[in-house]
Protein backbone atom coordinates (compact mmCIF):
# COMPACT_ATOMS: atom_id res chain seq x y z
CA UNK A 1 0.00 0.00 0.00
CA UNK A 2 1.65 3.11 -0.93
CA UNK A 3 1.90 6.80 1.31
CA UNK A 4 -1.18 8.34 -0.24
CA UNK A 5 -3.35 5.01 0.19
CA UNK A 6 -2.07 4.68 4.26
CA UNK A 7 -2.78 8.77 4.27
CA UNK A 8 -6.40 8.73 2.64
CA UNK A 9 -7.34 5.64 4.58
CA UNK A 10 -8.05 3.88 1.12
CA UNK A 11 -6.30 0.98 -0.45
CA UNK A 12 -3.92 1.34 -4.04
CA UNK A 13 -6.73 -0.29 -6.12
CA UNK A 14 -8.81 2.86 -5.23
CA UNK A 15 -6.54 5.22 -5.52
CA UNK A 16 -5.74 4.09 -9.06
CA UNK A 17 -8.86 3.93 -9.92
CA UNK A 18 -9.11 7.89 -8.73
CA UNK A 19 -6.72 8.73 -10.93
CA UNK A 20 -7.77 7.12 -13.88
CA UNK A 21 -11.47 8.39 -13.68
CA UNK A 22 -11.26 11.55 -15.66
CA UNK A 23 -10.54 8.91 -18.17
CA UNK A 24 -13.05 6.56 -17.16
CA UNK A 25 -15.72 7.94 -15.05
CA UNK A 26 -17.05 4.68 -14.18
CA UNK A 27 -15.55 4.66 -11.13
CA UNK A 28 -16.46 8.00 -9.51
CA UNK A 29 -15.15 9.27 -5.96
CA UNK A 30 -18.12 10.36 -3.20
CA UNK A 31 -17.67 13.63 -1.98
CA UNK A 32 -16.57 11.99 1.38
CA UNK A 33 -14.08 10.28 -0.15
CA UNK A 34 -12.01 13.20 -2.25
CA UNK A 35 -12.54 15.38 1.26
CA UNK A 36 -10.60 12.24 2.83
CA UNK A 37 -8.14 12.08 -0.11
CA UNK A 38 -7.82 15.94 -0.17
CA UNK A 39 -7.51 16.27 3.74
CA UNK A 40 -4.89 13.56 3.81
CA UNK A 41 -2.20 15.74 1.92
CA UNK A 42 -3.13 18.66 3.76
CA UNK A 43 -5.06 20.25 1.37
CA UNK A 44 -8.91 21.16 1.61
CA UNK A 45 -12.09 20.76 -0.75
CA UNK A 46 -14.99 23.57 -1.41
CA UNK A 47 -17.38 22.91 -3.65
CA UNK A 48 -18.10 26.29 -5.79
CA UNK A 49 -21.98 26.09 -7.94
CA UNK A 50 -21.31 29.35 -10.14
CA UNK A 51 -18.63 30.54 -13.26
CA UNK A 52 -15.38 29.09 -12.42
CA UNK A 53 -12.78 32.01 -11.43
CA UNK A 54 -11.10 34.06 -13.12
CA UNK A 55 -6.81 33.28 -13.28
CA UNK A 56 -6.75 36.60 -10.45
CA UNK A 57 -9.48 35.04 -8.62
CA UNK A 58 -8.05 31.77 -8.15
CA UNK A 59 -4.64 32.88 -7.42
CA UNK A 60 -6.42 35.62 -4.51
CA UNK A 61 -8.16 31.69 -3.20
CA UNK A 62 -5.15 29.91 -3.09
CA UNK A 63 -3.24 32.81 -1.55
CA UNK A 64 -6.26 32.87 1.54
CA UNK A 65 -5.98 29.52 2.02
CA UNK A 66 -2.11 29.36 2.38
CA UNK A 67 -3.17 32.16 5.25
CA UNK A 68 -5.84 30.09 7.26
CA UNK A 69 -3.68 27.14 7.11
CA UNK A 70 -0.86 29.21 8.52
CA UNK A 71 -2.82 30.95 10.84
CA UNK A 72 -4.15 27.43 12.64
CA UNK A 73 -0.45 26.31 12.54
CA UNK A 74 0.61 29.33 14.74
CA UNK A 75 -3.03 30.56 16.27
CA UNK A 76 -1.61 31.38 19.43
CA UNK A 77 1.40 32.81 18.72
CA UNK A 78 -0.63 35.29 16.50
CA UNK A 79 -3.09 35.98 19.01
CA UNK A 80 -0.50 37.02 21.19
CA UNK A 81 0.74 39.43 18.69
CA UNK A 82 -2.49 40.78 18.31
CA UNK A 83 -2.58 41.63 22.13
CA UNK A 84 1.16 42.91 22.17
CA UNK A 85 0.03 45.10 19.28
CA UNK A 86 -3.71 46.06 21.26
CA UNK A 87 -1.98 46.74 24.13
CA UNK A 88 0.93 49.17 22.80
CA UNK A 89 -1.33 50.88 21.04
CA UNK A 90 -3.71 51.75 23.98
CA UNK A 91 -0.20 53.08 25.94
CA UNK A 92 0.64 55.10 22.66
CA UNK A 93 -2.98 56.59 22.83
CA UNK A 94 -5.47 55.86 25.60
CA UNK A 95 -8.13 57.98 23.64
CA UNK A 96 -8.31 55.21 21.36
CA UNK A 97 -8.87 52.66 23.89
CA UNK A 98 -12.97 52.28 23.41
CA UNK A 99 -11.64 51.93 19.69
CA UNK A 100 -9.67 49.21 20.30
CA UNK A 101 -12.22 47.51 22.87
CA UNK A 102 -13.83 45.96 19.68
CA UNK A 103 -10.45 44.00 18.96
CA UNK A 104 -10.62 42.21 22.25
CA UNK A 105 -10.24 38.35 22.19
CA UNK A 106 -11.47 36.65 25.63
CA UNK A 107 -8.84 34.53 26.97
Amino acid sequence: MTESAKSADTSQPTIAARETAAKSPAKSPTWQTVERMAGSTGSACCPMVGTPFTRDQARSMALHIAISQEWRKREREIIGIGRRNITRMRAQNPHASPLLEEWELPC
